[in-house]
Parts: structure tokens; C-alpha cells; sequence
């Protein structure tokens, strides 16, 4: 069966959407559940619905995302490599993403790189690694982005 994922992720945005403007604040966090048709229709149904034979089941969560906020890191400025940043999500906030970047003072160019951009073990942050790769006298540094929220009940 072949499924047009870009109609599926369409009409699934504006059902989400207008699930999300109906919802009220003490909403159970129940998923919701769906079939896909292969023309890439949803119909909302009930828990425990089978699907028809033309169709795919699709659920998913109706939990908020809020209070989303960036937080940056950047290591000191100067010309030693390699350097470290690390950006840390403020307590009660979950991981959502993040990211890194290197950066040259005065806006001019250095052979630099971004060796590693991932979260840490625990998931409470983003950590960067980034290095010349070729010595360099230019004053650069490195930043550390994390993408924090809230993740509804």
C-alpha cells in the first residue's frame, strides 16, 4: 500500500491544529487515534477501531509542548583550540533539540570545525566540540544552542 507521506503530514497538521485550539486545560492525555486512507484522508476514531483494508491506523499524543525557549553557551574567546560549550536546560524544562555554531571575532575566516553537536547522556543539554583545522592566530569561539520546554501532562 502506498502512502503519500507529505498528504498524511498535511492533513495530520491541520487535524492537530484544530484539536489543539479545541482542547481545554484539564484534557486527559489520552492519544488519539486515527486512520489514514491511501489518498492521505484522516478520520479521527475511537480507541480499538480496526481500519479498513484501504487504510492505515495512525495515533498519536495530544500532550502540549510549552514554555519552549532557547538557551546559548558560548566558550571564551580566543585562539586556542579545541574548544568546549555546553548548554544546560534550566531545571523543570525538558530536551527538545539544540545545535552549535563557531564563530570568528572581527567577522572575518579561520579554518575551523564543528567536531561534535549532540546531547548529553542524560539528556539535560547540548554539548559541542569544535577545533581549528589548521592553526590559526584568530580569536573565535564556540556556542552551544538547546531548544527547552515543557512537555504537557
Amino acid at each position: 500500500m502506498k502512502i503519500n507521506v507529505w498528504k498524511v503530514v498535511a492533513s495530520a497538521s491541520v487535524v492537530l491544529g484544530a484539536a489543539a485550539l479545541m482542547a481545554a486545560p484539564n484534557v486527559a492525555a489520552d492519544p488519539i487515534h486515527g486512520c489514514v486512507s491511501t489518498k492521505g484522508r484522516i478520520r479521527i476514531v475511537p480507541a480499538g477501531t480496526v481500519c479498513g483494508r484501504k487504510e492505515t491506523p495512525l495515533d498519536w499524543s495530544n500532550n502540549a509542548i510549552v514554555g519552549v525557549q532557547r538557551v546559548d553557551f558560548s566558550s571564551r574567546a580566543n585562539s586556542n583550540s579545541p574548544k568546549k560549550a555546553f548548554a544546560l536546560c534550566p531545571a523543570g524544562k525538558t530536551l527538545l533539540g539544540g545545535g552549535g555554531k563557531t564563530i570568528v571575532a572581527g567577522g572575518t575566516s579561520a579554518p575551523l570545525a564543528l567536531r561534535s553537536s549532540l546531547p548529553d547522556a542524560n539528556m539535560h543539554g547540548w554539548a559541542v566540540t569544535a577545533e581549528e583545522a589548521v592553526p590559526t592566530s584568530a580569536t573565535w569561539y564556540v556556542t552551544a544552542y538547546a531548544l527547552c520546554g515543557t512537555v504537557g501532562p
